[in-house]
């Protein structure tokens, strides 16, 4: 049997092909399309773009109205140190108030010190402007006092010490001024002392005496009385006393002063009367006549002497100074009153002293209290 080798085996596989299958034919080549951006995200870059803005033009606009500020306070601080009130008073205000800029500042805090010391001294400049010399006189006064560190304070002295005087005593006479005469003096803000304080003390007295405050202008009085006892204006003085002394104890509520006891027998001359007054108190007098005369004496205090509690003695102690008084004949409206300012009531009698005789009282203190 012949073999037939032209014949392939059975399992033998076809022969590979030595080349290539063919691709595929491509589809047309696509450009990658970008991604389009979330329009959220976009809406918040814008925001964040804006709100940095904003920040930065908010910072710019507080430094310039910090540096509005500054400008302010040293434009009213040069005019400040300068002593012009009037010009500072404006650009400290408003350096003060944070207009522009801010009142939580040291600029403003300074300017705020500043500007109390120019708006008190520009009140008393006004109250000067408008005629109120005596109430200027004591904004002056109450600068100098207050502000004792400020570089106005000299300015404050001498305004005041100009204004005193300059003008008549008549019109310095507020009622503040008047009682505030020793500290204005002690202040030095009577540079003539000697010449502008005797007339104001009397000009205090009569304003006192035409409102009525009788008590007063007898305080004033008296201080002249007891000051200035030589000055040419001391008869002016000791009949006002004595007027206002009267009107005093009648509006007070004074008691009656009986008329002394007639002593005499008639034999002396008949050109004069002869009083004679024992003080058996504790109490400084004052005895004020007013009749054909004026007159105001004083008695000293009895330093043996004491007050009586309830009932009044059967007769004089006669252990006090004892007054004897020269007068002319004739009626006499007459008042006694503690002259040491103690709360005694005063009497006030009407008494008919005739020439020749002589007349003889004493005087002691009651208390109502046991």
């Amino acid at each position: 049997m012949t073999t037939d080798d032209s014949q392939t085996p059975p399992n033998t596989l076809p022969p590979t092909p030595n080349t290539l299958p063919p691709s595929p034919t491509p589809s047309p080549t696509t450009q990658p399309t970008a991604k389009k951006p979330n329009p959220l995200v976009r809406i918040g870059i814008g925001c964040l773009g804006v709100f940095v803005l904003g920040c930065v033009a908010i910072g710019a606009l507080a430094l310039f109205q910090n540096w509005q500020q500054e400008q302010n306070y040293t434009a009213g601080h040069t005019a400040y140190a300068a002593a012009d009130c009037a010009t500072a008073a404006g650009p400290l205000r408003k350096a003060a108030s944070g207009d522009p800029g801010t009142k939580d500042s040291d600029v403003a805090r300074k300017a705020e010190a500043e500007l109390q010391e120019c708006e008190t001294l520009l009140a008393a400049d006004d109250a000067a402007n408008s005629g109120s010399t005596g109430d200027a006189v004591m904004g002056y006064s109450a600068f100098y006092i207050k502000y004792d560190q400020s570089p106005l304070r000299a300015l404050a002295l001498t305004k005041g010490q100009e204004l005193i005087s300059e003008t008549e005593a008549t019109a310095l006479t507020s009622p503040d001024l008047c009682n505030g005469i020793d500290k204005l003096q002690a202040q030095t803000f009577f540079t003539r002392s000697s010449e502008t304080i005797p007339p104001l003390l009397y000009a205090c007295g009569q304003a006192f005496e035409q409102a009525n405050a009788y008590a007063d202008a007898v305080e004033f009085y008296d201080q002249f009385r007891q000051k200035y006892p030589e000055h040419e204006l001391a008869k002016q003085v000791d009949l006002a006393f004595v007027r206002a002394t009267i009107a005093d104890a009648e509006a007070s509520g004074a008691g009656e002063l009986p008329a002394p006891q007639q002593v005499g027998d008639g034999s002396g001359s008949g050109d004069e009367v002869l009083v004679v007054i024992q003080n058996d108190s504790p109490e400084e007098l004052n005895l004020v006549f007013s009749g054909p005369e004026t007159r105001v004496e004083k008695l000293e205090a009895c330093t043996e002497c004491e007050k009586f509690a309830g009932d009044e003695p059967a007769s004089c102690p006669e252990l006090g100074p004892v007054g004897t008084y020269r007068m002319t004949p004739g009626t006499d409206t007459v008042v006694v009153k503690s002259g040491s300012g103690s709360d005694v009531t005063p009497f006030r009698g009407t008494w008919e002293l005739k020439g020749g005789d002589e007349y003889s009282s004493c005087f002691y203190v009651v208390t109502s209290g046991t």
